[in-house]
């Protein structure tokens, strides 16, 4: 053993050829993020915290604190102000009566429901060399200018379908930060896998809290007749996400080293694959059309590898390191003549637009019929949009029938077939599911001031006791996730 190394600890030399090259090497039981490392080593009361603790620990405090702010204040807070507003803002504000709002209150969801084109659109085209970080900063900003503009309408009943929409729009930014985020997340968990479920179960404690917050505030301002101020305080917090995104503190790397990884681990998983066969495993194409499988490129690869010196600093700072070593974090260098020295694997990117734009020709070529079915899901939406607010009941029936259909059809056409049941199991899952939820809200809260002997429940009665009702069985559930990813876990 190497003096100066634990136990079961790869070196430096073992984990660079660990990642994309040809020998294998020691795989390491754990892995701490050197900024996680130096945080213990001056705080180690951290790492016993639950949950957020370990996923500090595989994923570094930046990425995990960013990842938790952001799903706090966007979806946990903001989304729900703004979604749980709508019935005080449409029918004590606008004064509309409640078959109406029964209609446009559906399409508040409806941006939940185009993320999927947002998310193919961003792999395909990366912005300013990057797929997720501008896209999900301008969808931020976006959709706080179209809350602020909701807030702002004249509380006149002419102003409802206006409203609806820009609570599509603004909802609609909210799904880009969550699905993009999602899809940042996920990179980082197989990459790291064992911290994977505490990184997910520390998302999910920030939305549940933020919707707790939401559900506290939302009452007593509409109970004062002044929801539009739930309005602006969700603008605002959106508004307020950007500046996660602004310095980059998701720590993703640039579009050009992302596409290099991904070539290099199918190159590595092929390689994996034939060596049981007892073929040669060693200069293996990436798939038919790639015959130069490392080629000279600007920007390129930088590998996340496990850095010996971080070990010994961290030693040096009385950090004891069991059974783990430490991960070197990737760092976003700029200089031209630095990328200018690495390799490139794969297809390169092809600049457009004088470079603001990136197209990965590899990921829409491969990704093609994902990219129509995204296409069909939003021309889908948009359809079902202008139904709710412009046709009569035998008009939106109608278009149910055929977008229904449609959508269905092309599932099986452009998903593997066991993803495309789990999608069908999912749409008559809430096709069944008799929402009359605004029926119920305009009883108990008596929202025609009838005589008779009505519950007269007040906005933060009902949406307390309701929303929090709500809240903790979802917590319930998310708990009873956690315990399973854990025992797979530890299985695996």
């Amino acid at each position: 053993m190497t003096k100066g190394r634990c136990r079961d600890e790869a070196s430096a030399e073992e984990v660079r050829s660990h990642t994309h090259r040809r020998s294998r090497a020691v795989a390491p039981k754990k892995i701490v993020h050197p900024e996680a490392a130096a945080l213990f080593a001056k705080c180690p009361c951290i790492r016993k915290i639950p949950i957020f603790g370990e996923a500090v620990e595989g994923y570094g405090p930046k990425v995990i604190v960013a990842l938790g702010a952001s799903y706090f204040l966007c979806k946990g807070i903001a989304d729900r102000v703004l979604t749980g507003q709508t019935y005080a803002m449409m029918i004590d504000r606008y004064k509309i009566d409640v078959p109406r709002y029964q209609r446009l209150s559906s399409i508040s969801t409806m941006g939940w429901s185009i993320k999927a084109l947002t998310a193919m659109l961003c792999d395909g085209f990366a912005f300013l060399g990057y797929t997720k970080r501008w896209y999900i900063f301008a969808s931020c900003v976006g959709g706080a200018a179209f809350a602020l503009v909701y807030g702002l309408l004249p509380a006149k009943t002419s102003s409802a379908d206006v409203a609806a929409a820009f609570i599509f729009l603004s909802t609609w930014g909210k799904a880009n930060m969550d699905i993009l985020s999602e899809g940042h997340y996920s990179r980082l968990m197989r990459q790291n896998p064992k911290p994977g479920p505490s990184m997910v179960s520390w998302i999910w404690v920030c939305i549940m809290v933020g919707a707790i917050i939401a559900t506290l505030m939302n009452g007593p301002l509409a109970d004062a007749g002044k929801p539009q101020i739930s309005i602006f305080i969700s603008a605002a917090l959106q508004l307020l996400t950007c500046v996660f995104f602004l310095f980059n503190w998701y720590g993703e790397k640039k579009n050009r080293v992302l596409r290099s990884e991904d070539a290099l681990y199918i190159l590595e998983e092929t390689r994996k694959e034939r060596q049981p066969l007892g073929l040669d495993g060693g200069d293996v194409p990436l798939d038919g059309e790639r015959k130069d499988v490392a080629i000279s490129a600007g920007n390129c690869e930088r590998r996340s590898v496990l850095d010996g010196v971080a070990v010994e600093q961290s030693l040096r700072e009385s950090f004891t390191v069991s059974d783990e070593v430490v991960e070197q974090q990737y760092e976003d260098l700029d200089e031209d003549a630095d990328a200018e020295s690495h390799l490139y694997y794969g297809k390169q990117p092809v600049p457009c637009l004088f470079g603001l734009f990136e197209m990965n020709t590899e990921v829409i070529t491969e990704n093609w019929k994902i990219f129509v079915y995204s296409l069909v899901m939003t021309g889908a939406v948009i359809a079902m949009l202008c139904a709710n607010i412009l046709s009569d009941t035998l008009g939106l029936l109608i278009s149910c029938v055929v977008v229904s259909t449609i959508c269905s059809c092309f599932s099986f056409w452009a998903l593997p077939l066991v993803i495309a049941k789990a999608n069908i199991f999912g749409y008559l899952q809430r096709a069944v599911y008799i929402n009359i939820a605004s029926p119920l809200m305009a009883f108990y809260l008596n929202s025609y001031k009838c005589d008779e002997n009505f519950p007269n429940f007040s906005y933060s009665f009902y949406n307390t006791i309701c929303g929090c009702h709500r809240q903790r069985g979802w917590s319930c559930w998310r708990v009873g996730i956690q315990l399973h990813l854990r025992e797979a876990a530890a299985t695996a």
